[in-house]
């Protein structure tokens, strides 16, 4: 029995990745995704997905990352919270490319958060335009999970439904985004002129940019027959506002979260004592073992939604908000939609909520807070603080950097703050500075994302963070880390790319380690320099992007030609003069750079 069989009783079941992933005949325009937490790994995902060279798990060859960061570059962006992207276990010499995709978002006050989670999409082929836009609350990180979204893609015949706010969230996105090529009011019109299809069995009411600092809860009828509220995360003042309603309530959340509410608050589980359900925590799947092809369904929940019916309405609303005061009613930054379903819908969600653990309130764990968990704790605070109060700004000086951090980091006196470069060691900072200088590295190992770890007792905290360069970095820079970080065979593929032939996809992953220098020969290669047919039919397009890669990796040699053998210098030595000539006849009208 597959995942799909277990749960066709359910809803719909589709990974996230398919939904950022063009048609084959689609080129992507613009993307850009709102999270609260991002990994380097789902991010890398993301961008393969969107030229349609990702794997099934996930990943892609190191050639078609590049090619990834080529095509996406100035029309991709995720928006993430300060100080919410996880650092994992060992970053990669591709990993400094990434810095461009990504902008943090900062939190107004302690209690406030960019907890958004929605992607706005924009595809074209021969002229014509798609767009998709989707909400729900997925992250943009690798946690085994159920979540809940809502994909909606525009009429190419103009004749679906138009919904009421989807073009203020679009918006609002774009201009948190500032992508140097978007239009914000070109892209306004754009989005007014569409219409949307709409999945089975939902009716969009209105989609809401939850973005006010005090707003309501959901309007629940107090007379609902039916009162359903899932969400991993809870308050006591959201349970006892939803429990105050009439009829059958269920309540769907994590057990630990379940046991935390009912060692503080146990009163405000009592409206749903005969309809408490439970899951696990969520887990990363990097910790995840299986022998099985397909993975089993995850035992754990990220979905948010709150159910409400009277007589034959029903009514659902979705998206990034938990069941908490913050999110409902802020003043974090949500989105939300506002749905009417059809009646096998709400059975098929009463159906999944019952089917998970039943748990009374005298069944559920109380919880006593361990040394470790208060640690953990005191660590989550220094970071919030840290990443609210502090602005960091790097400055490159030949081969040196320093960091700087305005004003000057107030880290509890037991806690220790140590900052390093993406794929560097980590350095102490000096109680009471303003500065931090590291040690020399060449130019293909700086970002603006950088490490940054904070220690109490024998726990860690880690996280990337952005810090940006003043000024900018060298323009060089994404090519110093593509030449660093491919050998001469994926050189070769990688212009092969560019005139048009998919990459094999059975090369490096991007995420292995680098190969050793004893492999960087030309003549192992199984991708030879194109020949001057493949150039000659090639159209404009293509020879642009090849010039660009050639001049960009490929004729930058000087530094590894002592690798090569003398036959492998004349035949990159032979290439480069026929280039050369061939460019100044067929790009001779391009003023290229």
């Amino acid at each position: 029995m597959t995942v799909k069989d277990k749960v066709a009783k359910e809803w719909d079941l589709q990974a996230y990745q398919d939904a950022l992933r063009p048609r084959s005949d689609q080129l992507t325009e613009l993307v850009i995704i709102a999270t609260y937490s991002l990994d380097i790994a789902s991010l890398a995902a993301a961008l393969l997905a969107l030229v349609r060279q990702d794997e099934e798990d996930g990943t892609g060859s190191v050639v078609s990352l590049v090619n990834a960061v080529e095509h996406l570059r100035d029309r991709f962006r995720v928006l993430v919270q300060k100080g919410q992207i996880h650092k994992p276990r060992k970053l990669k010499p591709i990993s400094p490319l990434f810095d461009q995709f990504v902008r943090e978002v900062s939190s107004e006050n302690f209690r406030s958060s960019w907890h958004a989670k929605a992607s706005l999409m924009k595809f074209t082929s021969n002229g014509q335009s798609e767009w998709r836009f989707w909400l729900g609350s997925k992250n943009l990180t690798r946690e085994e999970a159920w979540d809940v979204g809502l994909l909606l893609i525009s009429h190419p015949l103009n004749k679906g439904t138009q919904i009421p706010g989807l073009v203020e969230t679009a918006v609002a996105l774009a201009q948190q985004a500032e992508l140097p090529n978007v239009s914000i009011n070109k892209l306004r019109r754009d989005l007014e002129d569409l219409t949307w299809q709409i999945p089975l069995g939902v009716d969009v009411k209105e989609i809401k940019w939850l973005a006010s600092k005090r707003r309501s809860y959901p309007e629940v009828d107090q007379n609902s027959s039916k009162t359903y509220l899932v969400s991993p995360f809870l308050d006591a003042t959201t349970l006892k506002h939803f429990g105050s309603m009439n009829g059958q309530r269920l309540l769907l959340s994590l057990d630990c979260e379940l046991s935390r509410i009912a060692t503080e608050s146990p009163e405000a589980l009592a409206s749903f004592d005969d309809g408490i359900y439970g899951m696990a925590k969520p887990a990363l799947d990097e910790d995840l073992v299986s022998e099985s092809e397909e993975p089993p369904p995850p035992d754990s929940l990220h979905a948010k939604l709150i159910y409400s019916e009277v007589g034959k309405a029903r009514k659902l609303w979705i998206g990034s908000a938990n069941a908490t005061t913050r999110g409902l009613t802020g003043p974090n930054t949500e989105i939300a939609a506002r749905l009417e379903i059809t009646k096998e819908m709400a059975a098929s969600l009463e159906h999944f909520i019952r089917r998970q653990r039943t748990l009374g309130l005298n069944e559920i764990p109380r919880l006593e807070e361990e040394v470790e968990a208060q640690i953990r704790k005191r660590l989550e605070k220094t970071r919030d603080s840290f990443v609210r109060e502090c602005e960091l700004t790097q400055k490159r000086s030949f081969s040196r950097s320093v960091v700087r951090a305005i004003p000057p980091p107030d880290i509890p006196a037991d806690v220790e703050l140590r900052i390093g470069r993406i794929t560097g060691d980590l350095f102490a900072w000096p109680r009471d500075a303003e500065a931090l200088e590291l040690p020399p590295a060449e130019l293909h190992q700086e970002s603006e994302l950088i490490q940054i770890q904070l220690q109490l007792e024998e726990q860690v905290l880690e996280w990337l963070q952005s810090a940006r360069f003043l000024p900018p970095l060298d323009k060089d820079r994404d090519a110093s880390v593509v030449r660093r970080c491919l050998n001469h065979q994926e050189l070769l593929e990688l212009l092969q790319t560019a005139l048009g032939k998919v990459p094999s996809g059975n090369g490096r992953s991007w995420d292995e380690d680098e190969v050793e220098a004893s492999t960087r020969g030309w003549s192992k290669l199984n991708h030879r320099f194109p020949t001057l047919e493949d150039i000659l039919k090639s159209d404009r397009a293509r020879l642009v992007l090849f010039d660009r890669y050639f001049r960009h990796y490929a004729d930058h040699q000087q530094a590894i030609t002592g690798e090569l053998s003398e036959r492998e210098r004349e035949l990159l030595a032979d290439f480069q003069t026929m280039w050369r000539t061939i460019r100044t006849v067929l790009l001779a009208a391009d003023n290229i750079h």
